[in-house]
């Protein structure tokens, strides 16, 4: 099948076009929305390892394991939410938050559904109150999407 340069031209303007309104927000945006999230989660009573950290935009590990290994067990009653490295790399392009960004969440003692399900939907307020988009549906095994834009 020969493809015509008129055919040619329509899949480049699609693709520039897909390009130009590919959502995306500054770094420096990201982390004064997410510095805002930590203190209204701290003052919710809720708990999150980059609170710890002094840039507490920075990853908190690389992978999920590492994540919930900075969680001390004295947290294992409060909602706690964050993300680590390999999230952020997928969600991160020179600078440039450009993907859905994966946060971690959950409640270590949760003892049902039921209260995981609740800590999640305490956890989507305090990060659209912060200024964030969010998409989550509910499901205490999924987490929870930052989205850009």
């Amino acid at each position: 099948m020969k493809i015509t340069k008129k055919q040619i031209r329509e899949i480049v303007r699609g693709e520039i076009k897909s390009i130009v309104n590919e959502a995306s927000v500054s770094g420096e945006e990201f982390v004064a929305m997410w510095e805002k999230a930590l203190k209204i989660a701290k003052s919710a009573k809720m708990w999150s390892p980059h609170m710890k950290k002094s840039d507490s935009a920075a990853a908190v590990g690389y992978t999920n394991s590492d994540f919930w290994g900075k969680v001390p067990d004295k947290y294992d009653s409060t909602p706690v939410f964050g993300y680590h490295r390999q999230s952020a790399e997928k969600a991160f392009k020179y600078g440039d938050w450009t993907r859905p960004l994966m946060i971690g969440w959950g409640v270590t003692d949760a003892e049902n559904d039921a209260e995981m399900t609740k800590a999640g939907k305490n956890i989507v307020k305090v990060l659209k109150k912060a200024g964030f988009k969010v998409k989550w549906n509910g499901d205490p095994e999924k987490k929870i999407n930052l989205i850009p834009g």
